[in-house]
């Protein structure tokens, strides 16, 4: 067996791989193309590696594991994250696993390494290498705004498998409305006017970032125009994003995305929160974005909204405007600092994670990657 550097050539060998293993990633060569090329560290550093390719005795390829470079900030410090990302090896080879592992944590001018989609298996082998669950105890705790009660009741119903859901999906819907009314979970509120939605990210979000990035003790990844550009407009389609901004004249001082996501065996459609930044802790702030993200999502025909991550005041916004919670199993975020002994990255304090961490929302997946559910 013999692991090799994979290249942007290697488009359909990767593809392959992934398909036969139930990696099915919504992205044709041109995108592939773009996905990396378009990469802002790869920009500066094209001989960064994108990944390993795993072929056996014949020579044929068997296994893969992509390797996405990501630059965050702590203090005014730029440090670069490796995210492992779609890791397939056919079943006959799954043994020789460990050498595309290898590979990755054996990795120089690294800073730290994470797992933001892991399962059970990946986890495992993780926790292995000595990686460890991010300091975020909340991070496996999903928040959840039911939308649409009987298409939820509905689809929650095809998942569990039981009879009768033409008929039972009325009552169920019912009374999760019925619970909300009596818990005063009213999200129809008029929404302030200086809600906006926008079509792309200009350059107000440099502006946006140059603020958020003086933040103390807070790792952040990079959140500025070009970022984000690559980051929701390359591998996803745009269509798929929702750019809610709040506005103090003509400046930017918070924002929400919303990306969609549709299960087809139980016929959910959701929205997940992706990222949702704050200059200031303004509770009326988050409120009307969360208010214009939950109904742009009930207007666009979904079931249910999403949420992962986020911590302090953030966070408890988040909880406090929401009724639902399940949990993420197996555990999704991992990571390894690549220095030996004591990180700063072992500090809860400075993590604010969400689904704009790692590879979470960087794809458009069939049975998403981190479906956990």
């Amino acid at each position: 067996m013999q692991v090799r550097k994979a290249t942007i050539s290697d488009y359909h060998i990767v593809m392959s791989i992934c398909n036969r293993n139930g990696l099915n990633l919504l992205m044709n060569q041109e995108k592939w193309i773009k996905f990396w090329k378009l990469n802002p560290y790869i920009i500066k550093n094209p001989d960064f590696p994108i990944g390993w390719i795993l072929n056996n005795d014949n020579g044929d390829s068997v296994g893969v594991k992509i390797n996405i470079p990501l630059v965050y900030e702590l203090n005014g410090h730029r440090l670069l994250g490796v995210a492992g990302s779609s890791w397939a090896v056919d079943d006959q080879y799954r043994k020789a696993s460990f050498l595309l592992v290898m590979k990755y944590f054996q990795q120089k001018n690294v800073d730290f390494f994470m797992n933001t989609t892991a399962n059970k298996a990946s986890g495992a082998i993780f926790q292995a290498f000595k990686a460890k669950k991010i300091p975020c105890l909340s991070y496996d705790q999903v928040l959840l705004w039911i939308i649409d009660y009987v298409s939820f009741a509905k689809s929650a119903l095809l998942k569990k498998r039981i009879p009768l859901v033409r008929i039972l999906q009325y009552p169920a819907g019912f009374i999760l409305w019925f619970i909300n009314q009596v818990l005063s979970y009213n999200y129809w509120n008029k929404i302030s006017t200086k809600v906006v939605h926008l079509k792309s990210f200009d350059q107000r979000f440099d502006v946006f970032w140059e603020k958020l990035r003086k933040k103390s003790d807070r790792l952040l990844a990079m959140r500025d125009q070009v970022t984000l550009n690559w980051h929701f407009h390359i591998a996803r389609s745009k269509e798929e994003t929702v750019i809610l901004s709040y506005l103090e004249g003509d400046a930017i001082v918070g924002y929400l995305i919303l990306a969609s996501d549709y299960n087809k065996e139980i016929n959910l459609k959701r929205f997940q929160i992706i990222d949702f930044q704050l200059l200031e802790e303004n509770f009326d702030i988050a409120k009307d974005l969360l208010y214009e993200a939950l109904q742009h999502s009930k207007k666009s025909g979904a079931s249910i909204v999403e949420c992962v991550g986020f911590s302090g005041m953030k966070r408890d916004y988040l909880e406090r405007l929401s009724l639902h919670r399940r949990k993420l199993v197996p555990y999704p975020f991992y990571f390894k600092p690549a220095l030996k002994g004591e990180s700063v990255l072992g500090n809860s304090a400075i993590w604010d994670p969400c689904s704009y961490d790692g590879d979470t929302s960087l794809f458009s997946i069939v049975q998403s990657l981190n479906e956990k559910t």
